[in-house]
């Protein structure tokens, strides 16, 4: 408290000095001994000029200044941790996004190595010079092959379910955080218009006060403060606006996680319509066989015809 009172009998006497200066008094380095403050000259008169204003002002006077005080580094303070928990919260919702991506890279991967697998197996199965090998390992790839789409669209359909849930967690998580941001802010914006209001109080009563004192140069300095409370509403709207662009990063990383639901969707569709294309294949490759084997074993008639007419002609 006397902390407090001290750095309001500081105020007052900086302004008191200010406008002594400006009438050709000199600042000494010398202090005075009651209220500490600088003795001034004028004159070659050596005096302080701050002790007959502080014993004038009443004891309420200066409480009410120390309360004004006090208040001002309180709602400093709070809008202080505000801003930082602001800022935490914007970090964790970066962290969640990232986290999210490094998950769909992950599930990207992992339907690339399936892919590849399947590849490989198909190769596999069309170097088979056996053809009863070829038919057996035929069926058994049929089946791995049903297996493999049931278990493929059992995979799908649990990493669709996880996005969807990842996602309306996501969704939730920033409307809350946003409507928890919107209320703080309009909270704080709020006890800024109430300091404000206390702060154009007290310029009022100190106008009152300079014009018993200095009045053409209190008047002055109170268009300064003025002005800085013009500054200061400024700076407010400034926040609300990185605020506002803060909101608008958010919705574009939600656009974000949106496109690549999108790209992993178009992804399953063009797999699906490749193993419908190597399946195609496969049937084209085993009715050329059928031709082949039908040509032969009418080549094979024709030989055996051959050879019986070249018998009957002997």
């Amino acid at each position: 408290e006397k902390t407090l009172e001290y750095k309001a009998q500081c105020e007052i006497a900086s302004k008191i000095l200010s406008a002594k200066l400006l009438k050709d008094y000199k600042l000494e380095e010398v202090q005075c001994l009651i209220c500490g403050m600088p003795l001034m000259s004028y004159n070659k008169r050596l005096d302080c000029v701050v002790c007959p204003v502080l014993s004038k002002m009443s004891e309420n006077s200066l409480a009410e200044k120390v309360k004004s005080i006090q208040l001002h580094e309180r709602k400093k303070y709070t809008i202080t941790k505000k801003r930082e928990e602001a800022k935490r919260i914007i970090a964790e919702e970066k962290a969640a996004m990232q986290a999210i991506r490094d998950y769909e890279e992950s599930k990207l991967k992992t339907i690339k190595f399936l892919e590849e697998v399947q590849e490989e197996r198909q190769e596999a199965t069309n170097l088979a010079q056996n053809e009863a090998a070829l038919e057996s390992k035929k069926l058994e790839a049929n089946a791995n092959e049903d297996k493999r789409a049931q278990a493929k669209i059992e995979e799908e359909k649990k990493l669709k379910k996880e996005i969807e849930i990842a996602k309306v967690k996501e969704e939730t998580r920033l409307k809350e955080d946003l409507a928890k941001t919107k209320v703080e802010e309009e909270a704080r914006l709020e006890d800024e218009l109430q300091i404000a209001k206390i702060e154009e109080k007290e310029l009022e009563r100190l106008k009152e006060e300079a014009e018993k004192i200095e009045l053409g140069r209190v008047k002055k300095r109170a268009e300064q403060i003025e002005k800085l409370k013009i500054e200061e509403k400024r700076q407010y709207a400034d926040n609300a606006k990185k605020l506002e662009n803060e909101r608008n990063r958010a919705d574009a990383e939600k656009n974000e996680i949106k496109r690549l639901q999108q790209e992993a969707e178009k992804s399953k569709v063009e797999h699906a319509k490749k193993i419908a294309e190597q399946a195609e294949k496969l049937k084209l490759v085993e009715e050329e066989r059928e031709k082949e084997k039908k040509a032969a074993e009418v080549l094979a008639k024709v030989n055996d015809q051959t050879e019986k007419l070249k018998l009957f002609k002997e």
